[in-house]
């Protein structure tokens, strides 16, 4: 890849670039085609706010008062307004009537563009955002990386990017709403929320598959305009059987045999009465090795010519009979 770039002191240059490195780029002065952006967080959007419903304030919720999936405490840093027990009643009365202009601007600024999901093909960014909204953007960006298998760090960058483009579809939703179904009961309030979370996240599931394209290739299936390029996911190399060494060709046997032969021969000479030195029993080892090792590879020699006859040679029909 050729690059051209530049420095703070404005000098311009240019230089070639390995592809391998590349996390991902875009093209620059790019932008969505139209509708495309809009379309996907509309649709979203719809699917959440269908999850959601309307006004509810049981006490049991640990979201507190909730209109159309936000929440008081969310309305209320919205508006720039602390929760008090002198604007508890306002902020109800206001939330409880609660414009789709700003329910619109509330979800896209607080929980699509935080959770990364305009780089996300359709159906995973449907999946992400309900998450987002209903677990949190922190909590969800640790759903995405554990189903994609990324490092879990909480922050969605390139690399999670990446698996989430060469990730097969299907298998990434189902693994996401199997971690969904996981965390909702470890809540302590399942016993009462439980079954409606369980069907929103089967909701959400089949939502998000009936995007998926036909192909499952994920090479085949359009990308996010924002992310283009080589991927950043680790890739498998084929396996390729390693030639092991007979067993006469390997230096650490040798080598042992040696060690023991200079270590031992002086002893035996002792017990024998005969003078060996170190040095004479290190030549004898050296010598009965070259041997060993002459007669192995003699041996080795003609056991291959004797396989490599019997490899080349015509296959012969034979008459056999079996009794029963």
């Amino acid at each position: 890849v050729i690059i051209l770039g530049g420095n703070q002191s404005n000098a311009v240059n240019v230089s070639a670039f390995d592809q391998n490195l590349i996390l991902g780029f875009r093209q620059p002065g790019s932008s969505p085609a139209a509708g495309t952006r809009g379309d996907k967080f509309e649709l979203a959007l719809r699917h959440v706010l269908a999850m959601e419903g309307g006004w509810t304030d049981d006490p049991h919720d640990p979201g507190g008062p909730t209109n159309k999936g936000i929440t008081l405490a969310v309305y209320a840093r919205e508006r720039g307004i602390e929760v008090t027990s002198q604007t508890l009643t306002e902020l109800k009365a206001a939330l409880r009537a609660i414009p789709d202009d700003l329910v619109r601007s509330i979800y896209e600024s607080r929980y699509w563009q935080p959770s990364r999901c305009p780089a996300l093909r359709p159906s995973l960014a449907l999946m992400h955002f309900d998450a987002s909204v209903n677990h949190g953007v922190g909590t969800a960006a640790r759903f995405l990386q554990e189903a994609l298998g990324v490092a879990v760090d909480g922050e969605i960058g390139p690399i999670t990017l990446g698996a989430a483009r060469t990730a097969e579809p299907r298998m990434a939703l189902a693994r996401y709403a199997a971690i969904r179904r996981q965390r909702y009961r470890a809540l302590p309030h399942f016993w009462r929320f439980g079954r409606g979370w369980l069907r929103r996240v089967d909701a959400t599931l089949a939502a998000a598959t009936h995007l998926v394209p036909p192909s499952s290739d994920p090479a085949q299936t359009e990308e996010s305009p924002f992310m283009t390029g080589p991927t950043d996911a680790p890739t498998t190399k084929p396996y390729a059987p390693t030639e092991t060494k007979s067993w006469w060709q390997s230096m650490t046997i040798w080598g042992t045999i040696l060690t023991a032969i200079t270590t031992v021969l002086p002893l035996i000479g002792v017990v024998l009465g005969i003078s060996i030195t170190p040095e004479l029993a290190e030549e004898i080892g050296q010598n009965i090795i070259l041997v060993i090792q002459a007669v192995g590879g003699l041996i080795g020699t003609l056991m291959a010519l004797f396989g490599r006859t019997r490899a080349t040679a015509l296959l012969q029909m034979r008459s056999s009979r079996t009794s029963l």
